[in-house]
């Protein structure tokens, strides 16, 4: 089976989980939706770079479409949403998008040899990934979860 496919049904597993071993009534689901790559000329592991861009992308033209894993995602919740079921998608893959810029790439570790490869899925900068959190605890507020 092809990547896609492996992903759409390791989707279908965590549905299927989340719904037989979780209380619907203790338990609330939110699922990070996919986070974009922005590598050129290649892979991770193949001479792709992500250190190309210094600044955020500005041109919404150039943005890439809605990835399909995005997708296989939505389509699990929304077949999750019914009784008193909690279950969100907390979409950070068009934000993400922007911040092309936001990856250390080589600039790593110090100490990191200079032909390692760039890792752009793994190490962004402060900024897209706290942005994530931001919009979680947002989320966790607008539900009504309070801290003392």
């Amino acid at each position: 089976m092809d990547v896609m496919e492996a992903f759409r049904r390791s989707i279908q597993t965590w549905r299927t989980w989340v719904m037989e071993k979780l209380d619907p009534t203790k338990s609330h689901v939110i699922f990070r939706g996919y986070s974009p790559v922005h590598y050129r000329n290649g892979t991770w592991n193949r001479g792709g770079l992500c250190d190309a861009d210094k600044e955020p992308e500005t041109n919404y033209t150039k943005l890439e479409p809605e990835p399909l894993h995005n997708k296989y995602i939505s389509d699990a919740i929304k077949n999750m949403e019914y009784g008193n079921r909690k279950v969100q998608f907390l979409n950070i893959t068009y934000l993400t998008e922007f911040r092309k810029d936001g990856h250390p790439s080589c600039y790593r570790e110090p100490g990191t040899p200079p032909d390692a490869p760039q890792d752009c899925s793994h190490w962004c900068l402060p900024g897209v990934p706290d942005t994530w959190n931001e919009f979680l605890y947002a989320q966790l507020l607008s539900m009504g979860y309070r801290t003392r």
